[in-house]
C-alpha cells in the first residue's frame, strides 16, 4: 500500500479517510471484471468478422455475446463519433458566420469614418479631429446592420448600460 496522501476534499475526517483507502486500493487493483477494447476501430471490426465467422463454424451463446457486445460497441463508437463530429461542423459554421459578419461591420465602420473624414476635409483641411468624434460617427444604426444582411445585430449594439 502506498503512503502517498492524496488531496484532502472533504471537511469530514472519516469520510476523507475511506476516501483516500478507496482511491489507493483502485489504483493497486484494476477491476478483473472491466472489459478492454481495442482502441483502433479497425481492430474491432477486424474482430467483429472473426466472430462472425467462428460463429459460422461453430455457434455458441459465448461468441454470440461476444458478437452483439462488440457490435453494439462498434454502433455506439460511430454514433459518438458522428455526433462530435456535427456538433464540431456546426460550432466551425456558426464561428465563420460570425467572422463573416464581423469583416461585413467593420467594412461599414472604415467606409463611415472614410466620408466623414472625406466631407470634413472638403469642408476644413486643416481641422484636426478627435478620436471621440472619430468614435462616435463609425457607430452604425441597426437599420444599416440590416441592410448590410447583419444576422446577429444586437451583438454590434451601442447601447451604453444603465
Amino acid at each position: 500500500m502506498t503512503s502517498k496522501r492524496l488531496k484532502r476534499e472533504f471537511s469530514d475526517k472519516e469520510i476523507d479517510s475511506w476516501v483516500q483507502n478507496f482511491r489507493r486500493m483502485m489504483k493497486e487493483e484494476p477491476d478483473p471484471n472491466e472489459e478492454v477494447f481495442p482502441n483502433d476501430m479497425n481492430e474491432v471490426n477486424a474482430y467483429i468478422h472473426t466472430l462472425e465467422d467462428l460463429i459460422k463454424k461453430n455457434p455458441t451463446q459465448e461468441l454470440k455475446e461476444d458478437l452483439r457486445v462488440y457490435k453494439a460497441f462498434w454502433s455506439g463508437s460511430f454514433n459518438g463519433y458522428a455526433t462530435a463530429t456535427e456538433y464540431l461542423m456546426k460550432k466551425s459554421d456558426e464561428i465563420q458566420q460570425v467572422s463573416k459578419e464581423d469583416e461585413k461591420v467593420n467594412d461599414l465602420s472604415n467606409k463611415k469614418i472614410f466620408k466623414f473624414l472625406e466631407e470634413e476635409h472638403k469642408k476644413n483641411p486643416d481641422r484636426m479631429i478627435h478620436k471621440k468624434e472619430l468614435l462616435k460617427k463609425s457607430k452604425l444604426t441597426k437599420k444599416e446592420l440590416k441592410a448590410a444582411g447583419i444576422v446577429n445585430v444586437e451583438r454590434y449594439s451601442y447601447r451604453k448600460p444603465k
